[in-house]
């Protein structure tokens, strides 16, 4: 199972904590907002981590 991975930038405050923890699978963009680089299935814990430590909730992960 592979998962795809967004970041509702609407809800995003460029907090840098999903950067932080997975700073394979995120960047902050020119907007300092979150912006998924990398979705890999390697990368798949960190990305869980950050989705559940991002503090406004702005990580969505889908099961594909």
């Amino acid at each position: 199972m592979s998962i795809k991975v967004k970041i509702d930038t609407s809800v995003c405050a460029g907090t840098g904590f999903c950067t932080q923890i997975a700073p394979e699978a995120f960047k902050l963009g020119a907007n300092n907002k979150g912006e998924v680089i990398n979705n890999s299935k390697s990368l798949e814990d960190m990305i869980r981590e950050a989705e559940e430590n991002c503090p406004l909730g702005a990580i969505i992960i889908e099961e594909n």
